[in-house]
């Protein structure tokens, strides 16, 4: 049951390369092309993107693996409102018994990446140290998307540095009256993080270990003129990277507005950001996956991506992709209470006629979006011209 040809397609040009649109160093995205923020590894999935087009959904890359519906900071831009905000989802965690038996499961299926992360906090819930250690005990690699606030005791930051490929904090905010004001939150709570951040950094310099740890930045009008200043923070506080891309809004359940952002502003700081970089500490403002004003942009004409990864939520549910998670509409099956029900339906034609059902014009911003363009253009049309290196 393959995919039908596309009716519209546009080419897609994910790179360091300016957006379209825009001029100048300032638009730079990076200065060392070979990194994690690069879509061009989607290339790397070759054998996942023909499976998916002819129909046959091998077992995903990654997980995207919510512990808990839980959250301790309330941020303006939240784009797990839909979950947060519902009776039926709030409060919502798994036990934990069944993420071992989840992590266990998926592991022997033959996914590589686990990322806890979600409609709420990962680190709330007690058992994820416990994830992940079995996640690295299987000989699979993690990585943890946090606020950084709980990561506060010798043990987790030990097992955190200990097991993770790379951990994610948001830190979204230069002062501790903004990240406040932003995160819906206590202002100590800033510096509490900035000292969960140094102790795991020391632990990695001090042991060499491999754990990338990045400062996110979630670009949004009401903290766009502390870019800077975050990312010099960053620095001095030993991270391996600083992260910036906006925040998203559109099409978004509870939000839905297009944000108006002050571009000259953003893109000075990004650039003089990149200024700040030496060999130990990489800046990115990633831009290859909006509009030149930050903006929703797809580029592509059908959801193709989504099964490079599976979403399993704290409820007990899969979704079709991450950015739908939450969504009813868009529930592939369960995972509670026997994690090997998801091979009755992954890839199943029920999955695959979801995937071919969805509008992608009234979709969000689309994580994968970039890899949807690389199947169209580049394994289907042959852009590339695969057969002459």
């Amino acid at each position: 049951m393959a995919f039908p040809e596309p009716q519209v397609s546009r080419n897609g040009n994910p790179s360091n390369s300016a957006p379209k649109g825009c001029t100048g160093s300032s638009c730079q995205e990076w200065t060392e092309p070979f990194n994690s923020f690069n879509s061009w590894k989607g290339l790397l999935y070759r054998e996942h993107y023909e499976a998916i087009l002819q129909g046959r959904f091998l077992p995903p890359i990654e997980v995207a693996l919510d512990p808990t519906y839980t959250c301790n900071v309330d941020c303006i831009w939240c784009n797990s409102r839909r979950i947060l905000k519902q009776e039926d989802l709030l409060g919502q965690t798994m036990s934990a018994e069944h993420m071992l038996r989840l992590v266990s499961f998926l592991a022997d299926w033959g996914v590589r990446g686990f990322c806890f992360a979600g409609g709420g906090e990962p680190t709330l819930h007690p058992a994820l140290w416990d994830a992940l250690e079995l996640v690295r005990d299987r000989g699979r690699q993690s990585a943890i998307l946090t606020n950084g606030i709980e990561i506060d005791t010798d043990r987790r930051r030990e097992i955190a540095v200990s097991t993770c490929r790379w951990i994610g904090v948001s830190l979204d905010a230069a002062t501790p009256e903004r990240y406040a004001r932003i995160k819906g939150t206590r202002p100590e709570n800033f510096d509490r993080v900035l000292e969960n951040i140094r102790a795991m950094v020391e632990k990695v310099h001090r042991r060499d270990l491999r754990c990338e740890i990045a400062i996110k930045y979630l670009i949004h009008p009401s903290n766009s003129d502390q870019i800077l200043a975050a990312c010099e923070l960053a620095r001095n506080l030993g991270v391996s990277h600083f992260h910036a891309r906006p925040a998203a809004s559109e099409n978004i359940e509870g939000l839905g507005e297009r944000l108006d952002f002050p571009m000259e502003e953003i893109n000075q700081q990004l650039e003089a950001c990149l200024a700040l970089q030496t060999p130990t500490f990489k800046t990115f403002g990633v831009r290859h996956k909006f509009t030149r004003t930050f903006n929703l942009e797809h580029g592509f004409s059908r959801c193709l991506a989504a099964p490079l990864a599976i979403q399993c939520g704290a409820d007990g549910r899969v979704y079709l992709c991450i950015d739908w998670r939450g969504s009813p509409r868009h529930v592939l099956g369960m995972h509670w209470p026997e994690p090997e029900q998801i091979l009755e339906f992954w890839g199943s034609p029920g999955h695959i006629e979801k995937l071919r059902a969805v509008q992608v014009e009234k979709c969000p911003r689309c994580t994968y979006g970039i890899y949807a363009r690389q199947i169209e253009n580049v394994i289907e049309r042959d852009a590339m011209c695969l057969n002459f290196p």
